[in-house]
């Protein structure tokens, strides 16, 4: 996706096509009918993902991307002058940035003057920045510098981070198949021939693709982009500052990126290293062709079988039919990209003296080649899902043919020095089908001492070979790079040091801290929070405010408001703080909203340690620095759910992966529920969701109310938050500030702790009033309690777990549940739902376990 003229600038993943930037869409959908390209419309579904690496806009702004830090690097290295590039970063990775470079373009005929001129004029548009030098910006480059870099840059992310996980799905899939010990006849030259198993068949292709998959693996480390100047040379750099080493500068600055800077090169790159990973994708397709064609043949012998999908036809007019197209779409897709990727590596190592412009016009269809690759394997795994042995037929091919044993007879023979080879020849020679019977029959007539051997029996090692290669896991090797960001004073505790902050493969912080010096935990319940309340925007929508209050990686309490409301951010604040304001005591905050003035004076008296949310007002932020001495935390969170796929995790020594949680664990919630309903259940069940397990959540008119968090048994987590939501329901009720008079000293959270410790008390004397208080509390009644709690109603509980008793049910129908959401799954599900009968409880079971650790 290279190049610097517009008459270039289309791209079949042109995501400032008004018809594609909406949200994304089923590949059925009648507002996608009319694109030209496949890839945007009848398979718009599977090629998406990506859109963040091929995409007009994902290239735009990688290219302003990495003029920013270019910027940035070139202040540093020649000025001395350091350069935060964050808020201008964030205003990179918008859609108005990219349609401000677009309009640009019209007039400069040239996309990246038109990106250099755009960033100028964003860095002198954003405040805090503190430098007014923009000709730093694309300073000694050429074009083919950004482009270069930008497209090494998206295959080296798009290979790790969609193609080789693709692939290794692939290998998955084609698991059970080589598990297979189902014995079969082979076929050579279209004919019977020496048994074997259908596992060792499939090993055969599953040991290709494990290999290529190393050397892709391998060609992607040595991808390189051309960062010189304009021919190479660094003229520029060399001549202006010559006692800087640019050799080791640019080195680094390219190495920024995961790829290696190639030295030698005209204006643009030689394209040597594109060469070897185009070459490895189409050996990788061609295989792919490969075993999608003798599946195809295995399909069409019977051999294997295709599940009946009931609402599917094969034919518009043979109603029998039930047709492999999986493979068949998987072969074509695989064809294009095949001969497509030989095409771009055949071409781009070709060009004009110091350049010309094909290779820019070639590169603009990366992301379509990919998408074959992307859509060929998505077909392929769906496939691999619907196959399994025709056991039935295989046997009985066996049985029918056992003229392939005249192998093993012949070689018998000739260890006798007898011409084995001549006199099997004559007997079985054309002859296509010799059954058991008939064999038998002619082992006894000439040849009595040759020994019989099924033909099941007659396979050699093959399934020795199919069990060797599942016992050598598939080549699933990750290297990732840390990057130091910034310190931190010490780890979870103060004797685990040093600690410090990196960020991964180089990809941006998803915060910037605008204010303090946030610890290890501060960050966790930081990027914790943030996850919880991007999850319910992601559910709800935009039209909320979401707010969480964190302690110890788990929810103290969670709220959202409409943001038609008056002060909606503060009042979604305030909620989240009241869930368990005792709990909340020391936490941190998260806003999916702008943080006002007057959300900000809300949070002013409580005691916090830090708060991540979207936005803030200048007057907020005067406000919050306050706090704390001027050491309170305050971070802006620069990326709602990053599309990271997979995260891992470190325990004593061994490391951990699985996808993060705000891409999995998605749920549906019934049609009829009504807005309130359908909010309590949202939030309850993705509380649930960022809560340490076993976790068992209480929400009421879009509040969390009682969290139980952390407990080994799913029943003292429901009556942990059962009795946590009784407290909330008995502060909310009562108005107790007639009955408690405080002294004018007492603390803020004092007040809320002694509250609750007034409530515990009921019949008996507040021991130790007089501390804080003027006079001594009238005891708290436990009939009055009795009576309060008598009216709670209309709440919705949410398990991260299926309830494995119905125990779980007789606690929550203590605390006025009306709504149950949980995965579903136990062996006592039917008791559990009669359960929720007898009490009036609506049980919606999501299909999906919620676990968190």
């Amino acid at each position: 996706m290279t190049g610097a003229n517009s008459a270039n600038s289309s791209n079949y993943f042109d995501s400032t096509n008004s018809s594609n930037s909406s949200n994304y869409l089923d590949s059925t959908n009648s507002s996608n009918s009319s694109n030209l390209c496949p890839h945007d419309s009848r398979y718009k579904s599977k090629t998406d993902v990506l859109r963040p690496y091929f995409s007009e806009s994902a290239f735009i702004q990688q290219r302003a991307l990495i003029e920013l830090e270019y910027y940035a690097m070139m202040s540093e290295t020649i000025r001395g002058v350091k350069i935060d590039t964050q808020k201008l970063k964030s205003s990179v990775a918008c859609d108005e940035f990219v349609k401000k470079v677009k309009e640009r373009e019209k007039e400069t005929n040239h996309d990246v003057k038109a990106i250099e001129y755009v960033l100028k004029d964003l860095i002198l548009d954003t405040p805090g920045i503190g430098d007014e030098n923009t000709e730093l910006i694309h300073f000694g480059l050429t074009s083919q510098d950004v482009n270069s870099l930008a497209n090494s840059t998206s295959i080296y992310r798009a290979l790790g981070d969609v193609t080789l996980p693709d692939i290794s799905r692939v290998l998955y899939g084609l698991r059970p198949l080589v598990e297979s010990e189902q014995e079969m006849l082979a076929h050579t030259h279209g004919q019977t021939a020496s048994p074997t198993t259908l596992g060792k068949e499939m090993a055969v292709y599953y040991h290709r693709i494990d290999q290529e998959l190393s050397r892709l693996k391998f060609e992607r480390g040595e991808i390189t982009a051309k960062f010189g100047g304009a021919v190479g040379n660094m003229n520029v750099h060399y001549a202006l500052f010559p006692k800087v080493d640019w050799m080791k500068c640019m080195d680094e600055f390219v190495g920024l990126y995961n790829v290696k800077r190639n030295h030698y090169t005209t204006q643009i790159d030689t394209y040597d290293s594109y060469a070897r990973v185009f070459d490895s994708l189409s050996r990788m397709a061609n295989i792919f062709i490969n075993m999608c064609q003798d599946i195809w043949t295995y399909i069409s012998k019977n051999y294997l079988k295709l599940a009946v999908i009931e609402s599917e036809v094969g034919s518009s007019t043979m109603s029998h039919k039930v047709n492999p197209i999986d493979f068949e779409n998987a072969e074509g897709n695989f064809m294009l990209a095949c001969n497509n990727l030989q095409f771009l590596k055949n071409k781009l190592q070709k060009s004009r003296m110091q350049r010309d412009l094909t290779d820019s016009t070639v590169l603009r269809n990366l992301g379509t080649v990919f998408g074959w690759f992307k859509i060929g394997c998505e077909s392929l795994v769906k496939g691999l899902d619907k196959i399994e042995p025709n056991v039935e037929v295989l046997r009985r091919e066996l049985d029918a043919h056992y003229e392939v044993m005249s192998e093993f007879s012949q070689s018998y023979l000739r260890l006798e020095n007898r011409p084995g080879y001549e006199i099997l020849k004559l007997s079985t020679r054309g002859k296509f089908t010799i059954s058991k019977k008939e064999y038998e029959e002619m082992l006894a007539e000439y040849l009595p001492d040759v020994p019989f051997k099924t033909t099941a029996e007659y396979i050699g090692n093959a399934k020795a070979l199919a069990n060797k290669v599942l016992n050598s896991p598939p080549n699933m090797d990750i290297i990732r790079k840390y990057s130091f960001q910034h310190p931190l004073k010490y780890g979870c505790n103060p004797d685990q040091t040093p600690s410090a902050i990196y960020s991964i493969s180089d990809a941006d912080l998803p915060y910037r801290i605008i204010n303090g010096h946030p610890g290890y935990i501060n960050l966790l319940d930081a990027l914790n929070s943030w996850q919880l309340v991007s999850t319910v925007i992601k559910y709800l929508g935009d039209r909320y405010v979401a707010a969480a209050s964190f302690k110890h990686v788990s929810p103290a309490g969670a709220a959202v408001c409409l943001k038609t409301g008056e002060n909606a951010t503060a009042e979604a604040y305030t909620m989240a703080r009241d869930s368990d304001p005792m709990s909340s005591f020391g936490d941190f905050i998260a806003i999916h909203g702008l943080v006002d003035k007057a959300c900000a004076e809300r949070i002013k008296p409580e005691v916090s340690d830090g708060i991540i949310a979207l936005e803030y007002t200048e007057d907020a932020l005067e406000i919050l620095k306050q706090k704390k001495k001027g050491r309170f935390i305050i971070l802006e969170a620069t990326k709602e759910l990053p599309d990271y796929r997979d995260e891992f995790k470190e325990v004593y020594g061994v490391g951990f992966r699985q996808p993060p949680p705000y891409i999995s664990g998605d749920f549906t919630l019934p049609s009829d529920m009504t807005e309130s309903q359908r909010t309590d259940a949202v939030l309850a069940n993705v509380t649930a969701k960022y809560t340490q397990s076993n976790s068992v959540v209480y929400a009421k008119d879009g509040q969390i109310i009682g969290v139980g968090a952390g407990q080994q048994s799913r029943i003292d987590c429901t009556r942990l938050a059962g009795k946590k939501a009784e407290m909330w329901w008995l502060r909310n009720s009562l108005n107790y500030s007639d009955i408690l008079e405080f002294k004018p000293s007492t603390k803020r959270q004092t007040k809320v702790n002694e509250t609750i410790r007034y409530i515990l008390t009921e019949d008996d004397p507040l021991s130790g009033w007089e501390e804080n208080f003027i006079k001594q509390p009238t005891p708290f009644e436990k009939n009055e309690q009795h009576r309060v709690l008598e009216s709670m109603d209309g709440v919705t509980v949410a398990s991260d777990g299926f309830l494995p008793f119905r125990d779980n049910i007789d606690e929550m129908a203590k605390y006025g549940v009306t709504t149950l959401i949980q995965p579903g799954g136990s062996v006592s599900d039917d008791i559990v739902k009669d359960a929720c009968q007898s009490y009036n409880i609506r049980m919606i079971c999501t299909g999906t376990r919620l676990f968190h650790h």
